[in-house]
């Protein structure tokens, strides 16, 4: 189009040249012809007045010739102004045409990005060549590409774009690079509060600056809503949640927390001053305080009953124990009799047998005297047998009393296997407690110190028994060994009889036969040194059955002491499980309707 344009104007130059040219020699030769013809009409005639006719008659070769030229000039003329006439008609239309298609492209440019499509194609005058407009609108929609690709970025979250402006009166290019480091810093923030610091800052520009002054509103939302929760986990539950309006779900969320943690606080101060009739109702199904609460009071409560009744049980047995103890040493006392008796005949026997003896030997040196000695062997003889009837008498009272005991300490050894299942049973319960408590955590920390006293009283009636029991087998023992004892006195007494009623005999055969006396003092002597030596057994094994009876004694007054601790320690735990209420109370659901409704309100 530059060509043609170049062209067309070359032409009409040419040709105006040509006609300017034309037009000089043409001016020149009318200037001479009108002289000429001026000077011709002054004396010659014209056709009409005021019409001067021009012909060529008369005319001579010079004029005519320049009339030609005058009148080519004026054809040449009239020739060069059509063809530049038509030249620049042909040109205006080119231009116009061009101007048009331009103005055409810019306006469907400009229609294309203000629809927001930026996908426009330039088209190009020559190979690699744009006009300026072109070149301009190009960059323009370059520039709104950079700016549209850094929103849409910007758009899918990626905040590690940048837009550089590209002028200092850039506003586009500014705006666009102070969102994104906004939007960057405000990222940051959100960072922050994703790993839980609620102690940032929101840079708040203007008044306008909703968006900053909305994100700040919500940090001090926040950063309020974890100082109440910092305070609820110190335990601090005097707090009042400020519910920001009706939409605020966390913030009542939080009020309703406040108030179950309250109200389960109220409960298990409740629990811990002894009132274990209090009705814990779980708030829903997934209300796991609640729940294990529940079942910490009913576990609390069963194992109070329990205490309660072992303590009765302790106090029972303890008095039966007492009973027993006052049985037994009774018959201990009358045990210490019988042998007190059984001794001074086993020395009586003895000195009866000492004189025996003396009497036998003076009978071996003098069969006459033997009449006289048979009457006063006789006699001793007749003690002797009613000494040794009385030993027999008092064998069998030791025998019986001693079966009386044993079957006392077997009585003894059973309660005794009671009270330890008891304790044991009360350790049990104690340490399922202690667990309970530990489960609870705080809450059943004052139970923990019952249960700890519970199972420390559970020791030491454990304690007890086993002390009690250790007697308990040590007399049996002992009362085995002293019943054995006795039945070797009482086969020895029983011979011993035996001995002398045939010594009783051979007193009345003396009388028959001094003969027949002077033979059998031997075997009389003999017979006199074992009942002597079974008399000197007897008396021994009597003083062990009496240092067995004072031991007997002796552990009975334990037995007896350690059923007095047994009481007292049933009567502390009395005491103890008496500071616990089990009687039921109604059922709470009023308060928590109450609560939850006051949870609720606090939005209005």
């Amino acid at each position: 189009m530059l060509v043609l344009t170049v062209i067309a104007l070359a032409v009409v130059t040419a040709v105006s040249i040509t006609a300017v040219h034309g037009y000089r020699q043409l001016d020149t030769s009318s200037k001479a012809t009108a002289n000429r013809m001026a000077s011709t009409a002054a004396g010659g005639t014209a056709g009409t007045a005021g019409t001067v006719v021009v012909t060529t008659a008369g005319l001579s070769p010079q004029q005519r010739a320049d009339t030609r030229i005058r009148r080519d000039a004026v054809r040449d003329l009239e020739l060069a102004a059509g063809i530049g006439s038509l030249l620049l008609l042909l040109l205006s239309a080119g231009v116009a045409r061009v101007l048009s298609r331009r103005n055409q492209l810019t306006l469907a440019t400009s229609r294309s990005v203000s629809t927001g499509n930026l996908d426009v194609r330039f088209e190009e005058r020559s190979a690699g060549e744009l006009t300026e407009q072109g070149i301009a609108s190009r960059e323009l929609v370059g520039y709104l590409n950079d700016a549209a690709n850094c929103v849409q970025s910007v758009a899918d979250g990626d905040l590690t774009v940048g837009f550089t402006p590209r002028s200092e009166h850039d506003v586009l290019g500014k705006a666009l690079r102070d969102m994104v480091d906004r939007l960057r810093a405000n990222a940051a923030i959100v960072d922050e509060l994703a790993a839980g610091n609620v102690n940032v800052t929101v840079p708040v520009g203007t008044a306008n600056d909703h968006v900053n002054t909305s994100f700040a509103a919500m940090v001090d939302y926040l950063r309020q809503r974890s100082d109440d929760a910092g305070r609820i986990a110190t335990g601090d539950l005097s707090l009042d949640v400020d519910i920001r309006s009706s939409s605020d779900v966390f913030g009542m969320a939080f009020a309703e927390m406040v108030d179950h943690l309250s109200h389960r606080a109220a409960e298990a101060r409740r629990i811990a001053d002894g009132d274990l009739g209090v009705s814990v109702v779980p708030w829903s199904e997934k209300d796991e305080l609640g729940s294990s609460l529940r079942r910490m009071v009913e576990r609390l409560r069963t194992m109070i009953g329990e205490a309660i009744t072992v303590a009765s049980a302790l106090n029972l047995a303890s008095q039966q124990m007492s009973s027993m103890s006052a049985d037994v040493g009774r018959g201990m006392e009358e045990i210490a009799g019988s042998i007190g008796e059984l001794a001074a005949g086993a020395e009586s026997q003895v000195r009866v047998l000492e004189e025996q003896r003396g009497q036998a030997t003076d009978a071996s040196m003098a069969v006459e005297r033997s009449r006289m000695l048979t009457q006063g062997g006789l006699h001793a003889v007749m003690q002797a047998s009613e000494a040794m009837t009385e030993l027999d008498d008092s064998s069998r009272s030791i025998t019986e009393a001693i079966q009386r005991l044993s079957d006392k300490t077997d009585q003894i050894g059973g309660f005794v296997g009671a009270v330890s299942n008891i304790a044991d049973q009360t350790n049990l319960l104690a340490l399922n407690a202690a667990i309970e408590a530990a489960r609870a955590g705080d809450l059943g920390r004052g139970f923990a110190v019952v249960a700890d006293e519970v199972r420390k009283l559970a020791e030491e009636s454990q304690q007890a028994t086993n002390t009690i029991a250790s007697i308990v087998s040590e007399i049996q023992r002992e009362t085995a060994l002293t019943a054995e004892a006795i039945g070797q006195s009482v086969v020895r007494t029983t011979t011993g009889a035996q001995v002398v009623g045939e010594a009783r005999d051979a007193f009345q055969l003396i009388n028959d036969s001094v003969q027949e006396s002077a033979e059998r003092i031997a075997a009389i002597a003999g017979s006199a040194d074992t009942v002597a030596a079974v008399a000197t057994q007897s008396s021994a094994s009597t003083q062990q059955v009496s240092a067995a009876t004072e031991q007997t004694s002796a552990s009975m007054e334990e037995m007896a002491s350690s059923s007095a601790d047994l009481a007292r320690t049933a009567e502390q735990l009395r005491q103890i499980t008496s500071t616990f209420s089990l009687e039921r109370h109604g059922d709470l659901a009023g308060v928590i309707d109450l609560h939850k409704s006051h949870g609720r309100g606090r939005a209005g």
